[in-house]
């Protein structure tokens, strides 16, 4: 039973890409799709949430002006979220790197 559970978290996985290549022509549909799922939905709702978490954070960093452990904590939020964002930013410019440089396309064969 422990070997089962063990496998399931790259069951789970597998399982969660099957209709990406379900429904994927071929190689470059699915990276197509990848991205898009990637740069469509995960990147703006990661963004949307450590802008709320720096926002959060300004917010407590103001009001709790007085109280020192306080202020503590919400300069950590601050940093955080702005490793966060910078991350996520990363993680966009990457994406969008391999798929537009690198790219799927075949390599031509003949030099024109």
């Amino acid at each position: 039973m422990s070997q089962l559970k063990k496998i399931y978290p790259a069951m789970i996985v597998a399982l969660s890409a099957a209709p990406f290549m379900a429904s994927a022509a071929g190689i470059d549909d699915l990276i197509n799709r990848v991205k898009g799922t990637i740069t469509g939905v995960v990147i703006p709702f990661l963004f949307v949430v450590a802008t709320l978490i720096f926002i959060y954070a300004i917010i407590l960093f103001i009001t709790k002006s007085g109280d020192e452990a306080e202020q503590k904590k919400a300069r950590g939020l601050i940093l955080w979220s702005v490793i966060g964002l910078a991350a996520i930013i990363s993680l966009w410019a990457l994406v969008n790197f391999l798929t537009q440089y690198i790219g799927t396309s075949p390599i031509p064969t003949t030099i024109q």
